[in-house]
């Protein structure tokens, strides 16, 4: 029973028969939960906006309040929770300031802005902003302005879908679960000036990742793009690794990495092209400053990565690849590698033959969906983003 169960661990899992956290709002007795942090809240700690509330009072659930900033002026509690009701959330012509610690949350409202700029810009040195569980839609005016702007604060992005991307000139950003999407293709899914970026698990079409001195880690994340790259980084500590990167353009180059700092490489990923045309297109750009290893290069490139300084080891390579295979490496028909290409399934096929020739001894205990690498009948592990079963 929930009852059993403690406040950090307040979901009784009929399956497990153990106590963990909620995921879902359903699952909490008053209604809330912050999936991120997996704890429930009640209505009496939370404070409600919505577009038809009215910015007096308590800003109850049955009495919300207008806007973020009316909630983010009262004097207690310090740390905010605010719940978005409603579909949609329009914030008008100015861009919301969040200039402390709050978490905003919502089951899922859409979060749109007339805006000429950002729709939020998070600029606090204490604290945690977190954006959980919403879609936020940057305005079209000017073309280059992202959905959210983060500027020396730390914000944690959870479940969200945002449109138009974040730029961060300084701070620290994480990013889980969420996707991104940018139709114009004008702007960076996330844009990395100074400081610290993490993303895991989250989804990018036709959007990217640039990275300009930052520290950027990339993990098991999904890349499908048609007419962009897929990550740009010079400089700053680069770690990718457990991603797939999917492409249908054969002209398309997806990575580009230099000037990296020690300690930076790119591991255990799958670069596929679905085009099916021999070109030129690169799937990674590197020097060497990077360390290569163990992934799987299915671009149907003829040089699928270069200069010569970047040189993969362990890596398998198709056939359309003419140029030397690097030492440790291999090459092979791109129609054994996969359980089904065509249907973008980039699982490895029995027989595969990425099981079992990745390089041994690297901190990487998983892989892309999470399981065990090497997997438990395997002492050495696959190569590229999964671990075949």
């Amino acid at each position: 029973m929930d009852s059993q169960c403690t406040d950090s661990s307040p979901v009784c899992d009929s399956t497990a028969h153990a106590c963990r956290g909620c995921s879902d709002d359903s699952e909490c007795a008053g209604g809330i939960c912050l999936e991120s942090e997996g704890t429930c809240k009640a209505d009496a700690e939370v404070f409600f906006v919505a577009n038809v509330g009215v910015d007096s009072g308590a800003c109850t659930r049955n009495a919300p309040c207008a806007t973020i900033p009316f909630v983010l002026a009262k004097p207690q509690p310090q740390y905010k929770t605010i719940h978005i009701l409603g579909g949609t959330y329009a914030i008008g012509a100015s861009t919301l300031e969040i200039s402390q610690a709050a978490y905003i949350e919502g089951s899922n409202p859409i979060i749109t802005a007339s805006v000429n700029g950002p729709v939020f810009h998070f600029q606090f040195s204490l604290g945690m902003g977190v954006l959980n569980d919403v879609t936020v839609v940057g305005g079209n005016t000017p073309s280059n302005n992202p959905a959210i702007t983060v500027d020396g604060a730390t914000v944690q992005i959870y479940g969200a879908t945002i449109k138009r991307g974040v730029r961060m000139m300084s701070g620290n950003v994480s990013i889980s679960k969420s996707t991104f999407t940018d139709p114009t293709v004008a702007v960076s899914g996330v844009d990395c000036t100074s400081g610290t970026v993490s993303i895991d698990t989250s989804s990018f079409t036709a959007s990217k990742i640039t990275s300009t001195g930052c520290t950027l880690t990339l993990s098991r994340s999904r890349f499908n793009e048609s007419t962009d790259s897929c990550f740009l980084a010079s400089g700053g500590k680069v770690v990718i690794e457990n991603n797939l990167f999917n492409a249908q353009s054969e002209l398309l180059d997806c990575g580009e990495v230099d000037a990296a700092l020690a300690g930076s490489t790119v591991r255990f990923n799958t670069f596929a092209n679905l085009s099916d045309l021999v070109a030129d297109g690169r799937a990674l750009s590197c020097d060497a400053s990077l360390d290569v290893t163990s992934n799987i290069f299915a671009w149907g490139s003829t040089a699928p990565h270069g200069p010569t300084t970047c040189a993969p080891k362990y890596s398998l390579y198709d056939t359309a690849n003419t140029t030397a295979v690097p030492p440790t490496s291999f090459s092979g028909n791109a129609s054994t590698f996969f359980v089904n290409k065509s249907a973008m399934d980039f699982h490895l096929a029995p027989n595969s033959p990425a099981i079992g020739m990745a390089q041994t001894g690297l901190t990487v205990t998983t892989d892309l969906d999470g399981n065990p690498r090497p997997s438990p009948d395997g002492s050495t592990p696959d190569v590229g983003a999964y671990e075949a079963p």
